[in-house]
């Protein structure tokens, strides 16, 4: 059985932008890779996104992994769900980056009043999959052919 799950944390002050914020990106995908989950991670409004789907033990210890880190904070597990349909599974911790449209979708899914976190593991699955398939697409070119039979 899979499960999909929403963890939110906030980072230390000033860490997104420090230079141990790879190492520390880096780590979790391996620590995601290990317990053989796949999902995405990106920060918006200064808040942590990870959509991990997997196995409920291994995301139960990838929430564990995440909430004794020193480097994040407030960290909780905001929805999760067992999978019945899935499309395409994203690798191992995927880093897109996001379109403005998407950074939208993200705050309206997070807004206190009215979450809607099932929202977010197929919006940033989506993104994940548009951002693998980019170095893929090629530009389309008009031309004009002469075909002489």
């Amino acid at each position: 059985m899979l499960q999909s799950a929403v963890f939110l944390a906030r980072p230390a002050c000033g860490f997104i932008d420090s230079a141990r914020w790879p190492a520390l990106t880096d780590m979790r995908r391996d620590q995601a890779r290990s317990l053989n989950l796949a999902g995405v991670m990106v920060t918006v409004d200064d808040v942590i996104i990870y959509a991990m789907e997997g196995g409920p033990a291994a995301l139960d210890d990838f929430l564990r992994l995440l909430t004794v880190s020193p480097c994040q904070a407030v960290t909780h597990e905001a929805w999760r769900e067992t999978i019945r349909f899935r499309v395409q599974r994203v690798l191992a911790l995927s880093q897109p980056v996001l379109m403005s449209e998407e950074i939208l979708a993200l705050q309206q899914a997070l807004r206190p009043d009215a979450p809607a976190y099932g929202d977010i593991p197929p919006l940033l699955g989506a993104a994940a999959m548009r951002w693998v398939m980019q170095p893929y697409r090629t530009a389309l070119k008009p031309t004009n052919r002469l075909v002489v039979s």
